[in-house]
């Protein structure tokens, strides 16, 4: 395992030139807001050194990442809102329970794939719960992606 550590654009670069001098094969990136700010910088260097990438948030993958696996935003924007108006209602904020993420998603993109030369197993593309390929907009044009999510309390009931 290389780990490099990055806390600006610079940094970044200089990251990926240990990532080849190192051949890594594989990259992991944890959330955090300089890579989701420059997660164009982050998909353009990953694709140009062809190294595969996987991201917490989804917005790297829209941006070219190859994968992001973690909480829906959706789902944690939704329980924003719930506890918005739990607030405006009148409850303490300090009397709200703590919550944990429920939901998680697998997204891929499926052009990063292709690009990379690399295949998508069958059970990525078609899970059970929600499964779906979308064209969406980013900084470098139209990509397609597989997404797939799953509640844990859902699968827990199984």
């Amino acid at each position: 395992m290389h780990v490099e550590h990055a806390s600006s654009e610079r940094d970044i670069d200089a990251a990926f030139a240990g990532f080849v001098r190192a051949r890594v094969n594989a990259l992991f990136v944890a959330a955090d807001p300089l890579f989701t700010a420059r997660r164009d910088q982050m998909a353009a260097l990953s694709a140009r050194h062809a190294i595969p990438a996987t991201y917490g948030p989804c917005p790297n993958v829209e941006a070219g990442g190859l994968m992001s696996y973690g909480a829906s935003t959706t789902d944690a924007y939704h329980q924003v809102g719930l506890y918005t108006g739990r607030i405006l209602k009148g409850e303490k904020p300090a009397d709200l329970p703590v919550d944990r993420a429920t939901k998680v998603e697998l997204v891929i993109n499926l052009r990063t794939t292709r690009a990379l030369g690399l295949t998508v197993p069958r059970c990525c593309r078609a899970a059970p719960t929600r499964c779906w390929n979308k064209r969406m907009r980013s900084a470098q044009g139209a990509a397609d992606f597989a997404t797939a999510g799953r509640s844990r309390r859902r699968a827990a009931s199984r």
